[in-house]
């Protein structure tokens, strides 16, 4: 409690300097009442796994998402771990960076500078509340998810083109690493569609509904630091077929699936390297969600395919309310798990109108991004021609590029951006 405090007290010198208000910069104040703001609570949580936590600076500000506008925060008070303040109604970002000292898990003294973002909707008439998590994570060490092109292209009369799609992982370490052995998943549960699954898992594990694997015996794929490989679904030029398409006929792998590609669209390229199907619940060609509405991965498993879908098998069951029924219960759902053990990185995609929980572990994953606004009965074709990107780091003339890794996708990344195979070539990240 005593570190939150002092935490709160320093947001909020800060939230005073920035805000200007009458009184003393820092001096919490009674809120005044009015009736076109709502209460709004933010708590915040220190980061897992470190103690002794002690803030020497930090910056703070609110924005207005809709109108692009800073909001000023003129009056506040603490109570407790939470900053209670007003805002009038609208989806508003809330950005803190704070430069930190603390005591690693392991005993060790450490200084990092914690960043965190959540975004959250004031509504008429109803209070507000959301949670500000900081996450700490040293120098990523592995690699990272830098980009995903998840919506896929559309041809100029609107109907949509699926088929290039890719991501972009890059060795955030200072040392070279083989992908060898190395996994891409995509979650089975979205982040749009909270249900209490049974048996819970999600402590020890993510269940997925696509596994896909490099193939090698374990230094055939090296990667410099700083440098990537892109995985696509088919590494082909996809602008013969579609103008505004991406050329990815350059990839180094692809999760082309000899056993499904009679039945799909997608096309071989015998040029490039073939992942390792370990596990797809589609009967098709498995494919990106182009909505953005599930968390990507990546992993190192380390069991073969035969002891993957013999050991890590996740049977489920779910209640749902139906309209008319009432409460039923879905048994005998099929999934597949992977370890939080196995993980070395991962992103959580949602959607800023139907957001509602992250199906991973807080250890892994804090926050999200996203690409579409939302899911309803009038679909958001804005989206199509767009992806996420990883932010990066300030370096200087001469450095290698630095990878923003903090676990939380809303600090990490660059929502809606468009492709950037689309401009440069994938020799630039080599």
């Amino acid at each position: 409690m005593k570190n939150t405090l002092i935490s709160l007290l320093l947001i909020l010198l800060t939230l005073g300097a920035v805000s200007c208000t009458k009184e003393s910069p820092g001096t919490p104040t009674i809120l005044t009442r009015d009736p076109t703001y709502q209460d709004v609570r933010i708590s915040l949580i220190a980061p897992i796994d470190v103690s002794d936590i002690s803030y020497r600076h930090i910056d703070a500000e609110v924005t207005n998402v809709q109108t692009g506008d800073k909001k000023e925060i003129r009056q506040y008070e603490i109570e407790g771990d939470k900053i209670h303040t007003m805002l009038t109604p609208g989806q508003y970002m809330f950005s803190i960076r704070a430069q930190a000292d603390f005591l690693r898990v392991e005993g060790s003294q450490a200084k990092s500078t914690l960043t965190s973002e959540i975004s959250f909707t004031v509504e008429p008439d109803k209070p507000a509340e959301a949670e500000v998590k900081f996450m700490y994570k040293p120098s990523s060490s592995n690699f990272v998810i830098e980009e995903i092109y998840i919506a896929g292209s559309i041809f100029p009369s609107r109907v949509p083109y699926n088929e290039d799609k890719y991501m972009i992982i890059t060795n955030n370490s200072d040392e070279v690493l083989y992908a060898d052995g190395l996994a891409f998943w995509e979650s089975e549960f979205q982040p749009i569609d909270k249900v209490d699954y049974e048996p819970n898992i999600i402590d020890k594990a993510v269940a997925v509904k696509a596994f896909y694997v490099i193939p090698g015996s374990g230094k055939e794929h090296p990667v410099a630091p700083g440098k990537s490989i892109i995985v696509c679904e088919s590494a082909f030029d996809h602008t013969t077929i579609c103008k505004d398409a991406v050329d990815l006929s350059k990839a180094d792998f692809e999760w082309y699936d000899p056993t499904v590609a009679v039945m799909a669209e997608s096309i071989n390229n015998p040029e490039v390297t073939d992942m390792i199907n370990y596990f797809s619940a589609s009967p098709l060609a498995w494919s990106l969600d182009n909505k953005g509405a599930t968390v990507f991965g990546l992993a190192y498993p380390p069991v073969s395919q035969e002891e993957y879908l013999r050991d890590y098998v996740y049977n489920y069951s779910y209640k749902r309310i139906v309209l008319g029924l009432g409460e039923v219960e879905y048994k005998n759902n099929f999934a597949m798990k992977v370890p939080n053990e196995w993980i070395v990185d991962c992103v959580a995609v949602s959607m800023p109108k139907n957001h509602e929980w992250l199906p991973i572990s807080p250890k892994l994953e804090t926050g999200w991004t996203w690409v579409s606004k939302f899911v309803g009965d009038a679909p958001d074709e804005d989206r199509y021609g767009y992806g996420i990107r990883r932010k990066q780091e300030p370096t200087k003339p001469g450095e290698r590029k630095r990878l923003v890794d903090t676990n939380n996708s809303t600090n990490d990344f660059l929502p809606k951006v468009p492709p950037s195979l689309k401009t440069r070539p994938i020799s630039d990240y080599k």
